[in-house]
């Protein structure tokens, strides 16, 4: 407060080994309370995982 929400997002920025951002991978914002607890991965292969929970369910998507 005062200010309204708009929008809420989750990002990924990919960094090069020398610090210079490559990408930003937007990410579905957590739904549920859920969704805050541990739920990014990044693999040792540099897959990020990402599991997204809503009324529904629970969806794991992987980004390259």
């Amino acid at each position: 407060p005062p200010y309204d929400l708009l929008a809420q997002q989750s990002l990924v920025v990919v960094m090069s080994p020398t610090g210079r951002e490559l990408r930003r991978i937007a990410l579905t914002a957590p739904g549920t309370a859920l969704g805050y607890l541990r739920n990014l991965h990044v693999d040792a292969n540099g897959n990020v995982w990402h599991l997204a929970f809503d009324p529904r369910g629970a969806t794991l998507t992987r980004y390259r």
